[in-house]
């Protein structure tokens, strides 16, 4: 690619206003204002995202995400629900004709170009990540039905030592790609099964379990603390090696600053938005 990307790296913001803004540069590329953006954030405070097509109150015990702090949002893209705590998000904005032949098509395969970046980028860390295949994880999606992203991999997600480390989902608009997803450093699914609706302690333990066995952190495989700017860089250099990406360090236009804002108030942070389903 002859065109450099930028990458922007703003640091930690709410729920509302980060899906707004993922949103905004996607707007703003589709219109030509851009090039292809790769975008690091963090959330403050901690949140819950849903999947677009889930049902809020079928996701979510909304007054345990209360009671814990925790922000509530709904994502334009599918999948399911991912608690945004102790981890690094990242987002992707491309046009699909940037994409090599036959990626651009594909959403599986889109996925997977993707995820070899991430994976190699990992290595750096000391995580030796391998991609779900479609075959498994599409089984692994008959037999289970939970509201929970890490519950189990879905297409070309990545996993280590048997557990899902990063969650992902996309959404496309006028030629152009989001894909965001969840690089947790710590896993704590004990956290997560508090904000799920439960009908007993039998099953919440249970489910805890189950998650804490198919999930976990960067720190959790690495054994050691792990800094945001560690996994940024290692990610940059993942697709840099991976797909001859160069990157240009950037902030938001102001204009995608203001419809992120805009979008923020008008959609995510609005109850008709995160009720939708």
């Amino acid at each position: 690619m002859t065109k450099a990307w930028r990458v922007i790296h703003n640091g930690a913001a709410g729920a509302a206003f980060n899906m707004a803004l993922d949103e905004a540069i996607l707007l703003s590329h589709a219109r030509g204002r851009v090039p292809a953006t790769l975008r690091f954030y963090t959330w403050t405070p901690s949140a819950v995202s849903i999947g677009y097509a889930q049902q809020l109150d079928k996701t979510l015990d909304l007054e345990a995400c209360k009671g814990e702090g925790v922000e509530v949002v709904r994502r334009v893209t599918g999948g399911r629900a991912v608690l945004h705590d102790h981890e690094v998000t990242y987002s992707l904005v491309v046009s699909t004709v940037d994409l090599p032949e036959g990626v651009t098509a594909s959403v599986t395969a889109s996925y997977r170009w993707v995820a070899e970046a991430l994976q190699e980028g990992l290595k750096d860390l000391g995580v030796e990540a391998y991609l779900a295949r479609p075959e498994r994880a599409s089984v692994q999606g008959r037999l289970r039905s939970g509201v929970a992203c890490y519950d189990s991999p879905s297409f070309y997600e990545l996993c280590c030592q048997g557990r899902k480390i990063v969650g992902s989902s996309q959404y496309r608009h006028c030629g152009s790609l989001l894909q965001h997803g969840s690089i947790p450093l710590r896993f704590d699914a004990s956290k997560l099964v508090r904000l799920l609706p439960q009908k007993g302690e039998e099953v919440r333990q249970r489910l805890e379990r189950q998650l804490q066995a198919r999930g976990a952190g960067l720190s959790d495989i690495t054994g050691r603390p792990l800094e945001t700017t560690e996994v940024v860089g290692a990610i940059i250099r993942g697709f840099e090696r991976v797909h001859g990406v160069s990157f240009e360090s950037s902030l938001p236009l102001a204009e995608e600053m203001e419809a992120a804002l805009s979008l923020r108030d008008s959609k995510y942070a609005t109850r008709e938005w995160t009720a939708l389903r």
